[in-house]
């Protein structure tokens, strides 16, 4: 990896290695995560350029490769969406990187409509918590859009708000400038300007993919944190994905939460 711009600007470094600041050098990326790729199919992605949406899949395919993936190692699952959700395999369908590129690959494209929030349902719900999700690594979601939510898009952050709340780390890329920005800033989780990404144009997902292993390899661990709760039904941790435990007059609830939100 060679630094230019400056000292704190870098190009992508090989494979499973990202730029760190502090050392002014690659580092390897040795973290473990259970991710989810959510991927936008609907219409309008090949509508703004001709087999758009089979060059997202090769750079997702790129990204895969800067990841440390095996069975004790990192895991990946991934959906695609667009009026519906399509799982297309969970986080232990494969171990290789071979195997979840050739997947990606196979990916079929939809069209239609956006529905942002199925998507997110859909994650939290059949891929999180679900066969291959492991209780003690971090949970992270990479939705990539490039629109707007033309299906329950009063839902979108409502259940991005339940999603982070179970724990999952949500970074968003979107694409282009025809974006709803303040739908997809509610998707991402806080700092916002961590979590949210936005490319001119399918080509410029190479240097986002790499900004986003960076904060996956260097910000995000995970602890016990206990959530002091008024009753088992109190809306604050209705939803979660906890464990609660009765102390006096008072709920208190554990739950793997991203050290990010402390």
């Amino acid at each position: 990896c060679s630094v230019c711009n400056g000292p704190r600007s870098c190009e992508l470094c090989e494979l499973n290695y990202y730029w760190s600041d502090q050392e002014q050098r690659c580092e390897l990326c040795q973290i473990k995560t259970d991710l989810a790729i959510v991927i936008d199919n609907s219409g309008s992605i090949n509508d703004k350029g001709k087999d758009n949406y089979n060059k997202l899949k090769s750079f997702l395919a790129a990204f895969v490769n800067t990841l440390d993936i095996g069975i004790n190692k990192t895991r990946v699952g991934a959906l695609r969406f667009s009026d519906r959700t399509y799982i297309e395999f969970l986080l232990d369908r494969y171990s290789t990187e071979e195997g979840i590129n050739d997947a990606i690959k196979r990916m079929g494209y939809e069209g239609s409509h956006t529905n942002i929030a199925s998507a997110i349902r859909t994650a939290r719900t059949e891929i999180f918590g679900k066969s291959g999700d492991r209780s003690d690594v971090s949970n992270v979601a990479l939705l990539i859009t490039d629109g707007e939510s033309t299906r329950e898009s009063n839902m979108t952050a409502i259940e991005a708000y339940w999603a982070k709340r179970d724990g999952i780390i949500m970074f968003v890329v979107g694409v282009t400038n025809e974006i709803n920005l303040n739908e997809l800033h509610s998707v991402a989780s806080e700092p916002v300007e961590d979590h949210y990404f936005n490319a001119s144009d399918i080509a410029a997902l190479e240097k986002i993919f790499q900004a986003i292993l960076k904060q996956v390899c260097t910000r995000h661990k995970r602890q016990i944190r206990s959530i002091v709760c008024s009753s088992e039904n109190d809306p604050y941790c209705v939803g979660s994905a906890v464990k609660a435990i009765k102390s006096g007059t008072k709920y208190v609830f554990s739950t793997s939460i991203n050290l990010i939100f402390q």
